[in-house]
């Protein structure tokens, strides 16, 4: 299937090219194993979170991804164009796509990069015009030759991300003090509304911030199937929800990985209680909710250029960086 304006595929015997359906989720699955054992992340969507991709109500497959086959049916490269709404500073079209390790050095990067930023580009089209719209690609800081792709088709970097961890099997959390006035209990669904309103204002001044809308906030968090009521936690004045952290779970990885692991996904704190303890009080809950669990180790990522002192505080509960990764912008000046 071939768009209006979108860049022919190089000529290939063996591939084809057409929009994905649920149908191929398992080769999809294969296909980023595949590029997993390669590269030593430890990390493959199982089928139900690829499948998830297809429920997104601000992305349409059948326009926005491309996948290639060979004639055997197998998966050897995709792009996907995603762009979540809400946007309060700027429009982010995130591009995202693999090629099979046996099928790099062939071009097939270099189209799929020039497919992503065509078709990016027409999405933007359709984007409120008062805010400023970016493509958006990202990297772990190893893939040399990946950020050169991004590189060379005029893609600058604008922000690292860290990836840390605190190993939960050579020593206990720490007991962490919970502030004058403050509970710490579970999250459960009927704090959803509230969670979700208390991370808008928590992260309304953060770089690249998207107001979360209720159907991308449950799509991307407390509906996902890797969400865990049981790592999630909210601190509350009384009947006021003071903050939140969000927790999840893979528990495919462990295999590949050597150990369990329970993420933190989001931590974040009303301004209005911000450096009372708060944000301190729930990380230090939610490591002993993750220990608990049996889980083995502790997980969260970092915006490297937080301003809110983020970094420090997880460092001071012992966390550690494992890996670091690179977001790159390009902004769209014609749309």
């Amino acid at each position: 299937m071939r768009a209006e304006g979108l860049p022919e595929p190089p000529a290939d015997p063996v591939l084809r090219w057409r929009a994905p359906t649920r149908d191929d989720v398992p080769a999809w699955r294969r296909l980023l194993a595949a590029v997993d054992a390669g590269e030593g992340h430890g990390e493959v969507p199982d089928d139900d979170e690829l499948a998830d991709e297809f429920d997104d109500a601000w992305t349409d497959p059948r326009r926005d991804a491309l996948f290639g086959f060979d004639d055997k049916g197998s998966l050897l490269a995709f792009g996907w164009v995603q762009c979540t709404p809400g946007a309060v500073e700027v429009h982010r079209v995130r591009l995202w796509g693999e090629v099979h390790p046996d099928w790099r050095g062939r071009g097939l990067g270099r189209f799929l990069l020039a497919w992503l930023q065509a078709r990016g580009q027409q999405v933007a089209t359709h984007l409120p015009p008062h805010l400023p719209a970016v493509l958006e690609v990202a990297a772990e800081d190893f893939l040399h030759d990946r950020i050169r792709l991004f590189e060379r088709s005029s893609f600058a970097p604008v922000r690292w991300f860290n990836t840390l961890q605190r190993d939960l099997r050579t020593a206990a959390p720490a007991h962490v003090a919970i502030p004058s006035g403050i509970s710490i209990r579970l999250w459960t669904r009927d704090d959803d509304e509230a969670t979700r309103l208390v991370h808008n204002e928590a992260f309304a001044d953060h770089w690249g911030t998207t107001a979360a809308e209720p159907e991308p906030w449950r799509h991307s968090y407390t509906g996902a199937g890797s969400f865990r009521p049981d790592l999630s936690l909210l601190a509350y004045d009384g009947a006021r929800l003071a903050g939140y952290c969000l927790g999840s779970a893979y528990p495919q990885d462990a295999a590949l990985k050597g150990y369990s692991e329970g993420w933190i996904d989001r931590l974040g704190t009303s301004p209005a209680f911000r450096r009372r303890g708060v944000g301190t009080a729930l990380l230090g809950a939610a490591l002993r909710a993750i220990a608990d669990a049996g889980l083995d180790v502790a997980s969260l990522m970092v915006d490297t250029g937080n301003a809110s002192g983020a970094l420090a505080l997880y460092q001071r509960l012992g966390f550690t960086p494992v890996e670091r990764s690179v977001v790159f912008h390009k902004p769209l000046v014609d749309r």
